[in-house]
């Protein structure tokens, strides 16, 4: 049995010194066994409620909660610490400055000095960001709060700028890291760009998922000859199911940095396009295969998706397909429609949020049920983005 040591007696780390001058301090600012029960409990109880929100959303994974250190903030995405941002900055603010670190400093600063009109898409976003943080118009989340926090609904600049900010989070949260090659194309003021930001999307829906991402561009970068490939290989850890995909986005004139001009009436045209790209020279053997085909077209929220023009043609190209037969099974095991075309709303206030996901009856991969709904339930919530506050919930 061990007697208690007394704040007089000398130290037992044997410095020589009286205990209360030496391991006193240090013992008595521990938790004791009940106060670190109590802790675990609290922390599991509010990464419950935390998980529950976020799935009922579309998120499949998790954020951890941030902390203040020396009047700084530490956030963490997957195995990245973040230790130098500004203190009480918001969830929100802290993935715009996560995404300033993947575009880096050099191209930013270059961007800054140009007009805006010969800015990136991005920079121009982050332009009018600012101007709509700025607006008058704000509502204090709070009014019976002394909380500094203001909220506001998005316009489409700012609501694409958050949305890019988000995908690059989840894809580092739970995959490492957004490749050097697709940020490097991201960057670029053509079509590789919005090709590249598409990639991104894809690779963010997924993630949001859990789903595990191997780039296929990466594995044979250092082969002569590369194979003909798609995007990523995937696998999703629940069902231990894994899938090849191919991101394709349709192509318009005048927007996201693609020559010529705008032409209104053409905008909802081709909308199975890149469905049909995918399909004629990128099937892959012996696997599963998911198609992310972007429409590009400016949304409609005024009309339910079963009268949205893009649908009326998907729903045609089923129809005449001649595969999804008992004869001649569907290469594809899930044809996802994604219209998350926050770049039409600009200025204006957004509010889109439109997908619609195919299963073929006779695909020759099915995928599992549980795969099936977490795609439904992550692509019906890809506009909404989290606020996590510092006690680890969720800002509402």
């Amino acid at each position: 049995m061990m007697n208690k040591i007394g704040r007089n007696d000398p130290c037992s780390c044997g410095s020589g010194k009286k205990y209360k001058r030496c391991h006193y301090l240090i013992d008595s600012s521990r938790p004791t066994n009940k106060e670190l029960v109590k802790m675990r409990k609290k922390f599991a109880e509010d990464s419950r409620k935390r998980i529950y929100v976020l799935q009922k959303h579309g998120i499949f994974i998790d954020f951890v909660a941030p902390a203040i250190f020396k009047e700084k903030s530490i956030w963490a995405l997957g195995s990245r610490l973040y230790p130098n941002e500004k203190p009480n900055i918001t969830f929100h603010e802290f993935l715009l400055s996560a995404l300033a670190q993947e575009l880096g400093k050099e191209w930013i600063l270059d961007q800054e000095n140009k007009t805006l009109e010969q800015r990136h898409f991005i920079m121009k976003c982050h332009h009018y960001y600012k101007e709509w943080k700025n607006k008058e118009n704000k509502h204090p989340e709070d009014p019976n709060n002394n909380e500094t926090i203001w909220s506001n609904v998005p316009d489409g600049y700012s609501k694409s700028l958050i949305s890019l900010a988000f995908d690059f989070a989840c894809i580092i949260h739970i995959n490492g890291q957004v490749p050097k090659q697709i940020i490097d194309r991201l960057k670029l003021m053509d079509s590789n760009y919005q090709g590249a930001r598409y990639e991104i999307m894809v690779a963010g829906i997924l993630s949001r998922m859990d789903c595990k991402l191997e780039y296929l561009d990466e594995k044979y970068k250092h082969e002569k000859k590369t194979p003909k490939h798609n995007e990523f290989l995937v696998t999703d850890p629940s069902t231990k199911f894994s899938f090849s995909v191919e991101a394709k986005s349709k192509v318009r004139k005048g927007v996201l940095h693609e020559e010529g001009q705008i032409i209104p009436y053409q905008l909802w045209n081709n909308a199975t396009k890149p469905y049909k790209d995918a399909i004629n020279d990128q099937i892959p053997e012996n696997i599963a295969y998911v198609v992310f085909a972007d429409v590009n077209s400016p949304p409609t929220p005024e009309l339910s998706i079963e009268k949205k023009p893009y649908f009326k043609k998907i729903l045609e190209n089923r129809k005449n397909t001649p595969v999804n037969k008992p004869g001649n099974l569907d290469p594809c095991s899930a044809i996802v429609y994604t219209n998350y075309s926050y770049h039409y709303q600009t200025q204006n206030e957004s509010n889109t949020n439109e997908a619609v996901l195919v299963i073929p009856q006779y695909a020759k991969y099915i995928l599992p049920e549980a795969l099936v709904i977490k795609f439904q339930h992550t692509l019906n919530g890809y506009s909404y983005i989290p606020d996590i506050k510092y006690d680890g919930t969720i800002r509402s």
